[in-house]
């Protein structure tokens, strides 16, 4: 009898741990799912292509900007870099040498003379000749990868200015009174059929303040350009309001001073409005008829 109960009590500890067991399993996975899957992977390439954009067309494609390049950074080759050191070393000699094994050209002009000295790490070319127009002197200019070294002494150059050839002149008047006292004539008749006129007198009593300013913008330009270079050594300023030019003949560093202080003053200038008026069509009718009438 003990034997029996403790078979039944076994067997319903297994039935329970069982159905346990097959709670917690996942739900097996349908037909119909398992057919969609097969069928997805069994479809042919071209029903899973994507659809082709369409074509923009070529008036449109044309006004859109480029696509950017990514390697187009790098297609511009960097500037080579190197160390220098010059002691005392003729000018000509210092610049024919410092293209050597570079693209660049070099053109000294033939009066270029004196000693260059100077010690520069991991420095370009442009970089080694603005220190040297700054510091010696040498002026030079590029066109295309030549390289041009002019001496030190006086050079003219031409500067564009954008202003109108026009000077302004301005009056403004304020007056005060402070009170007006007037005072007329009495008027007496002789026997003789004379009349004298009537004496009026009439006083008035303030102040008047005219204040007139005038600008004229080419001459102030001219003096402070001559201001700023002086007149020694040859310097000449000539200022032509009528091409809105201005010429400098001067040292290279004031020739620099000079076109600092003229982009300095146009960007000035331009934050100002000018307006003008022209008259494009005049309509008239016939209350604007003049003549003689011979008709009257």
């Amino acid at each position: 009898m003990m034997r029996t109960c403790s078979d039944r009590l076994l067997k319903a500890l297994v039935i329970i741990v069982v159905t346990a067991l097959c709670g917690c399993m996942p739900p097996s996975r349908g037909p119909s799912t398992e057919a969609n899957m097969d069928k997805a992977l069994e479809a042919s390439p071209a029903e899973t292509t994507p659809t082709p954009v369409p074509q923009l067309p070529p008036e449109v494609a044309s006004a859109l900007l480029p696509p950017l390049s990514a390697t187009g950074a790098s297609e511009v080759p960097a500037e080579p870099r190197f160390d220098i050191t010059a002691d005392r070393t003729p000018a000509r000699q210092f610049f024919t040498g410092l293209v050597a094994g570079t693209p660049y050209n070099m053109v000294v002009h033939p009066d270029v003379s004196g000693e260059i000295t100077l010690s520069m790490k991991n420095a370009t070319i442009f970089e080694v000749l603005d220190v040297v127009r700054s510091v010696f002197g040498y002026e030079y200019r590029v066109t295309g990868n030549t390289f041009q070294i002019l001496p030190v002494g006086l050079q003219s150059r031409i500067y564009p200015v954008n202003y109108l050839n026009l000077s302004r002149r301005g009056i403004s008047q304020t007056r005060v009174s402070s009170g007006q006292v007037s005072d007329a004539g009495s008027s007496n008749s002789a026997d003789n059929g004379e009349e004298n006129r009537d004496n009026t007198s009439q006083a008035v009593s303030g102040s008047r303040i005219d204040t007139e300013s005038v600008a004229d913008f080419w001459k102030e330009l001219e003096y402070a350009l001559r201001t700023l270079i002086g007149t020694e050594g040859g310097r000449r300023v000539v200022v032509q309001p009528q091409a809105s030019v201005v010429i400098v003949r001067a040292m290279p560093e004031e020739l620099r001073e000079v076109e600092g202080y003229l982009s300095a003053m146009q960007g000035n200038l331009q934050r100002q409005v000018i307006l003008e008026a022209k008259i494009l069509e005049v309509e008239l009718n016939d209350g604007y008829q003049s003549g003689i009438n011979w008709a009257a």
